[in-house]
């Protein structure tokens, strides 16, 4: 009984390696998207308002930021990427 609950703690310690894995994957992921958007016109959805600009910066980090119209904006508020 012992070995099996040391097999079941290897399990879950490999498990929660992984989604914090994930999560740094997700996080790179994002950043890299963000990076993508700079110089692109897009949309913002800011409190239920859209407005419209041009990304000038990105921040990087686990919730990438983008400047647009002087203001940073999350990147999930960011609903539309033109040229």
């Amino acid at each position: 009984e012992f070995i099996s609950q040391m097999a079941q703690f290897s399990s879950l310690e490999q498990m929660t390696n992984m989604a914090s894995g994930f999560g740094k994957l997700s996080s790179v992921l994002a950043s890299s998207e963000a990076q993508s958007l700079l110089g692109k016109n897009v949309e913002v959805v800011d409190q239920g308002n859209a407005l419209f600009g041009r990304v000038e910066q990105v921040v990087r980090g686990e919730f990438p930021l983008v400047l647009v119209n002087g203001k940073f904006y999350d990147l999930e508020q960011v609903s539309v990427v033109a040229e």
